[in-house]
């Protein structure tokens, strides 16, 4: 039994790493190094600078952004009225727009470029920002725009 767990430590890391290699699109070459001590099979990566992106890490950037932007619960400091807003109506909103948000809880959302309010620039994230500092807040930041979290805590 000990002979069998020595033997599957090391092949069984190796596969974990090697998935994660994988997963995260960092394994440009792999090779199975059956010449390790004791014959014990160990899976090492092989440097290389010329690595191809297959487009499979791009791939995997936009499902997860997409994830994260669908995620009303990751948006910080804002309140759940705020979250219900972004969910079920900023997020169904007509490209360019722009969610922001404030420390205090409160958020403002803005889209398309042509405002109702004629005096109103036609930038959504400006736009959100401008209505965000209007009510008297400072701590204003651009959580969301278009299909990307771009959020950076307010200084």
């Amino acid at each position: 039994m000990k002979n069998l767990v020595s033997f599957l430590r090391p092949l069984v890391s190796g596969l974990v790493l090697l998935s994660v290699l994988v997963l995260n699109g960092c394994a440009s070459r792999l090779k199975l190094d059956s010449d390790a001590p004791n014959a014990t099979p160990v899976i090492a990566l092989a440097a290389s600078s010329n690595h191809v992106d297959t487009g499979a890490t791009r791939a995997t950037e936009v499902a997860n952004m997409a994830a994260l932007l669908a995620n009303s619960e990751m948006i910080p400091l804002v309140s759940e009225r705020c979250r219900v807003i972004y969910k079920d109506d900023w997020l169904t909103r007509e490209k360019p727009r722009a969610f922001v948000v404030e420390k205090g809880g409160r958020c403002f959302g803005a889209w398309g470029t042509k405002p109702s309010n004629v005096a109103e620039v036609s930038d959504p994230a400006e736009r959100a920002m401008k209505r965000c500092k209007a009510a008297g807040l400072k701590a204003c930041a651009i959580y969301a725009q278009d299909d990307q979290v771009v959020y950076q805590a307010a200084r």
